[in-house]
């Protein structure tokens, strides 16, 4: 705890991430980073007057669905946190709206979010993603063609609804952090898949590029800084022309823009 939680408590503080009388619902899988966040979530109770549960979404995908929501259940439950539970058939969900399967798992997952953050005053839901997971992200899109947007899909606050306290951390810190301290997690074996894009980026072409670069994490995560601010500062400004200067039925002067 020592370790990560005075450069997790600053970046908490330094972007407003969790603030006092915030109702925090944690997205809660079981998984290392997901068991790491829960950890850093009860500690930072102690410097910021807040309340929080944790939500679990069971995608009923993986032949060991069952045994990972019990998993989950006893965890929170032997740790005193309130456990929220949501489910749906995906492949079902995925075939109606004619969705990829991590598309469909998503939309699902942040919609049960959702819902229970509404039943909340002041609610965030917070996210374990990491650094690792934004790197992984960042070459997925490049790789599929991206433009600003799709490149700095994952922000660390987005729309004051959704936090990601856990950026600033790459995987190495957080198996570290969890060895160190003996805390158990729940092993998704999918994670050894590799048919699945992410899964051969992390496993194949982030370990060859970290022998160029071993700070590869950092680099991305500066770069996606850099390109969200970007982005922002664009996208506020052209709100701004339109809305001074757009007229119904009329063509925007060029010059304008």
């Amino acid at each position: 705890m020592k370790t990560l939680y005075p450069p997790f408590l600053e970046n908490v503080r330094k972007n407003h991430l969790v603030e006092d009388h915030d109702t925090i619902i944690l997205g809660f899988s079981g998984g290392k980073d997901s068991v790491t966040l829960f950890y850093l979530l009860r500690e930072l109770r102690k410097d910021i007057d807040f309340q929080w549960l944790a939500a679990y979404f069971n995608h009923g995908l993986r032949t060991d669905a069952v045994q990972e929501q019990q998993w989950v259940e006893d965890f929170c439950k032997s740790r005193e946190v309130r456990l929220v539970i949501g489910s749906r058939n995906i492949s079902q969900f995925k075939n109606q709206h004619k969705l990829n399967l991590e598309h469909a798992a998503s939309l699902s997952r942040y919609g049960f979010f959702k819902q229970v953050s509404s039943q909340y005053p002041n609610a965030k839901v917070a996210t374990a993603h990491t650094q690792s997971d934004l790197t992984e992200t960042f070459f997925i899109k490049l790789f599929r063609g991206s433009g600003l947007q799709g490149l700095s899909t994952i922000y660390s606050k987005k729309q004051n609804t959704i936090i990601r306290p856990l950026l600033l951390f790459p995987q190495e810190e957080i198996l570290a952090f969890l060895k160190r301290n003996k805390i158990p997690f729940y092993r998704d074996y999918t994670n050894d898949q590799e048919a699945f894009l992410r899964n051969r980026i992390r496993r194949r072409v982030v370990p060859g590029i970290k022998k160029i670069e071993p700070h590869i994490h950092r680099h991305v995560f500066k770069t996606v800084s850099i390109l969200q601010d970007e982005y922002d500062y664009f996208s506020e400004l052209a709100k701004e022309i339109l809305s001074q200067h757009l007229i119904l039925g009329k063509v925007l002067p060029a010059g304008i823009l």
